[in-house]
């Protein structure tokens, strides 16, 4: 007879998941070949909120070192450091240690287990080496194992090192490198696009056949550094680990989760909140009188541990708290900025053009913000960084999103990425156009659809939002994608019926199409210089008549072939339009020459100036300048002759688009004129898409005459525009009387004929009608800063000036200079000279005497700055 086996039950610890790669994907959301990754964002999102709860500007030093079959991973920061007590509460695999998972705020990270996923990586990837945390003068080496059983085994050793040896805390992870999918460059780099406060350093080493780690780099054994863009803390604010939540973020179930975690946490340290200090941690409810009122609605609640027995109070605790408080404004919450996309873009990939657009809107009581940057780039890529809360995530957030938009033919897109795509912003190689692209979501209360907290819910009135601002960043380069593929499709069908027919002398815009890229090759010395369109023009004239009989005259080729070949073709990088106007700043005193070179490089000067008055005439613009009106309405003015040139359009286009400067036009009483108030503002031939406001101050023809100013006669050889839109008057005058074929004798009244002395008064009279905006004031959030700015600025230099006053310094300067003459080889001169000119013909002789002084002076700088202190201490 056979003897039934009795069975034992056993009971197997749930800690296994920590150290179980399966079990680590589900949780982290990332395949195994991603865990060096996880641990890396992990490290950083946490160092990031440790320095900034701390009130200290972040600075991460990355350190990933390659040591034979292992990635040895080192992140450190400036905060305050871990207590031991936490590292040993993180290594109860039981629980999950968090300070911010309770709590709903646009935070980084709040899974409450980052780092004990860390510390079961190395064991799950088949590794036995331990993790490392340095912190607060000690040094905890953890090594954890799971036997066969599914039982947690773990070593914990701690020892004393230096407190000097490390600010804040260093957390080192080593993990097998096979089968990793690693690039810690591009976190380093993403972490910086979304914290322009950080100073994040990196730096990969290898092991060397001696055994040394030698940096990879080859231009540099140091770390790279992706510097700040803000000051912080003080001159950049966003919101912190520390700040009070809202009660607007949290739903019934979110503010059961935090009371009950507060009620576990009680029944360990014995600490139960009373209700009234409960709400009194919330935005907005600190004041004993709005907590006390709060209470009174609950009036069985004394402490939070009584909710485990009246839970149906806490829907009533919540819908209280809510009255009270007002829902915190989306600007709290911080943002990213526009300057800081564009200066990051600029320093990794060189930036041609750029677009940033913000948005924000609250939905049932949580704030919403979202920015796009993007840059057309100088160096092919086609990069797209996509960040929640200041955190880069491993894919696009959006991606089971339907973002609408109306502008792409009524498509939606699902997510962000799809959203570029259809709007062709993307890597162009054939047209020399690449672009970056970051976009940024802060919310205080998101949806996650994954437990690795990267893809989310939004709602739909948030969606629309999104796509707004997604298109305006993306509709100039949209409508010039579409631009390009209908000229290749016209080129195309054109091609196809010169095939068809009988051969023929082809055309100039072909023949002309077809030598200009050799013509540019030869007049740029193939790429290697600039040339002006003119140059290029004289260029071309010679190839093309081994092609066609036909002249080609300078205005057709400028104006018409040349726009269109650099529209749909080629760029042409190194061509540029000579200056045809110049703009005045208010209050600088700069002057800027308008050709396409000065317009490319020009960055709007920050709260300087908010409107640019367009003045169809040069040398009009002097007796405004004098007169202190740009001044005092903080106005810029471009004096330009007759129609704007395509570099003042692309400026006035950013200044109306990306600047919102208002913009006003004047010009003479007569058909172009008023023609001119018109191109300026609508899309012409050259620039399809274009659109700007423009508030038209005249000068129109009534105007004129009531006035009394003397009319004068022109004659007017083309037909009217259509589009011009004249009263009964305007058309006696411009229509004028017929006198030939295509000849007409009509009356205008030019800006010259107003009295000089009249114009700075009309000009201001017109501002004031066409409800110009106010003076120039910094953001309130940016003034603080800029005031900062301005009084370091002052007082340095006032005090730079008593300085000077009470040491004398042109004394002091003239003495030593006398004292040290004779260590000078002077006579020797003539031969600096010759070997000067022998290395650098380009040298003048000054340079080259110059030079020579220089280089002896550093041989003697210890000598030098010896006399400097000894004239000063004498008082000389």
């Amino acid at each position: 007879m056979t003897t039934a086996l009795k069975r034992t039950t056993f009971e197997t610890s749930r800690t296994i998941e920590y150290f179980d790669a399966a079990e680590l994907t589900l949780m982290t959301g990332q395949d195994a070949c991603c865990f060096a990754t996880v641990a890396l964002k992990e490290l950083l999102d946490n160092a990031l909120d440790a320095c900034e709860a701390a009130g200290k500007g972040p600075e991460i030093d990355i350190q990933a070192e390659y040591i034979d079959r292992d990635i040895r991973l080192i992140v450190s920061d400036n905060g305050l450091g871990l207590d031991s007590a936490i590292i040993d509460r993180i290594l109860n695999f039981r629980t999950r240690t968090s300070d911010k998972a309770a709590y709903r705020s646009p935070t980084r990270g709040a899974q409450g287990n980052a780092l004990k996923t860390i510390i079961g990586m190395p064991f799950a990837l088949g590794s036995d080496h331990p993790v490392r945390i340095q912190t607060r003068g000690v040094e905890h080496v953890i090594h954890c194992w799971v036997d066969p059983a599914g039982e947690l085994h773990s070593d914990h050793e701690k020892q004393q090192i230096p407190n000097d040896i490390l600010e804040g805390t260093q957390i080192t992870v080593t993990l097998p490198m096979s089968g990793q999918n690693f690039d810690p460059e591009h976190w380093a780099t993403a972490f910086s696009i979304f914290n322009p406060h950080a100073l994040v350093k990196f730096l990969e080493k290898t092991k060397q056949a001696d055994n040394t780690l030698q940096a990879k780099s080859k231009t540099s054994e140091n770390a790279n550094f992706y510097q700040p863009t803000v000051r912080y803390p003080g001159g950049w604010k966003k919101f912190l680990p520390t700040d009070k939540t809202s009660p607007h973020w949290y739903d019934q179930q979110a503010l059961s989760r935090l009371i009950f975690s507060h009620i576990s946490l009680s029944k360990k340290d014995g600490i139960d909140l009373t209700l009234r200090d409960f709400v009194r941690q919330f935005q907005g409810l600190t004041s004993n009188v709005k907590a006390k009122k709060i209470c009174q609605s609950l009036p069985e609640i004394n402490r939070l541990n009584d909710f485990e027995n009246d839970q149906d109070s806490i829907p009533v605790l919540l819908e209280s708290m809510q009255l009270e408080a007002k829902p915190v404004s989306s600007k709290s919450l911080g943002v990213i900025g526009k300057e800081h996309f564009q200066t990051v873009f600029e320093r990794l990939y060189g930036v041609k053009r750029y677009w940033y657009k913000k948005v924000s809107c609250i939905v049932d009581g949580s704030p919403y913000i979202f920015e796009v940057g993007v840059a057309e780039t100088v160096n092919a890529c086609d990069a797209c960084f996509c960040g929640i809360n200041f955190s880069p995530t491993f894919e696009d957030p959006l991606s089971d999103t339907s973002i609408p938009c109306a502008d792409l033919d009524g498509y939606a897109a699902y997510g962000i990425k799809n959203f570029f795509n259809s709007a062709k912003v993307v890597s162009e190689p054939k047209y020399d156009r690449s672009y970056a692209k970051a976009v940024h979501l802060i919310c205080p209360s998101l949806t996650f659809k994954d437990r690795g907290k990267t893809r989310v819910t939004i709602p739909s009135k948030v969606s629309v939002e999104i796509s707004k601002a997604l298109w305006t960043a993306c509709r100039t380069i949209s409508r010039e994608a579409k631009q390009r593929e209908r000229d290749a499709a016209k080129a195309q069908r054109e091609q196809a019926r010169r095939v068809q027919s009988k051969p023929i002398e082809p055309s100039l815009v072909d023949v002309v199409r077809f030598c200009l890229c050799d013509a540019y090759n030869s007049g740029t010395n193939n790429g290697s210089n600039d040339i002006s369109v003119r140059d290029l023009y004289y260029e071309i004239r010679p190839l093309i008549q081994k092609y066609t009989s036909k002249s080609l005259e300078y205005n057709y080729f400028s104006q018409t072939i040349l726009p269109k070949y650099r529209r749909g073709i080629n760029k042409l990088r190194r061509l540029y339009y000579k200056p045809r106007g110049v703009l005045y700043e208010p209050h600088s005193g700069r002057e800027l020459q308008l050709g396409t070179k000065e317009v490319e490089s020009y960055d709007f000067p920050s709260w300087l100036y908010n409107k640019i008055l367009y003045i169809e005439k040069s040398g009009v613009a002097q007796i405004l300048c004098d007169s202190g009106l740009p001044e005092r309405y903080d106005m810029a003015v471009i004096s330009a002759e007759g129609y704007a040139s395509e570099a003042i359009r692309v400026l006035l286009e950013n200044a109306d688009k990306e600047q919102d400067y208002q913009i006003f036009v004047w010009h003479d009483a007569d058909p172009h004129g008023y023609n001119i108030a018109r191109t300026i503002a609508e899309e012409t031939e050259r620039m399809p898409g274009y659109s700007v406001q423009v508030h038209d101050l005249g000068f129109f023809l009534s105007e004129a005459i009531e006035m009394g100013l003397q009319t004068e006669t022109f004659t007017r050889k083309k037909s009217l525009p259509q589009s011009l839109v004249l009263n009964a008057i305007e058309r006696e005058y411009f229509i004028g009387e017929k006198k030939g074929k295509n000849s007409w004798a009509c009356e205008r009244v030019e800006i010259n004929a107003m009295p000089v002395s009249q114009r700075p008064e009309y000009i201001e009279r017109k501002l004031q009608e066409a409800v110009a905006c106010g003076k120039v004031i910094p953001a309130k959030e940016e003034l603080p800063r800029l005031a900062d700015n301005i009084y370091s600025d002052t007082v340095e230099d006032l005090i730079q000036s008593e300085i000077i006053q009470l040491l004398d310094l042109d004394a002091v300067k003239t003495t030593i200079a006398k004292r040290v003459k004779s260590k000078f080889n002077l006579d020797e001169s003539r031969q600096w000279i010759d070997a000067a000119f022998d290395s650098n013909p380009s040298l003048s002789w000054r340079q080259a005497v110059k030079g020579e002084i220089h280089a002896q002076y550093n041989g003697l700088a210890k000598t030098i700055r010896e006399e400097i202190i000894g004239c000063m201490r004498k008082g000389v």
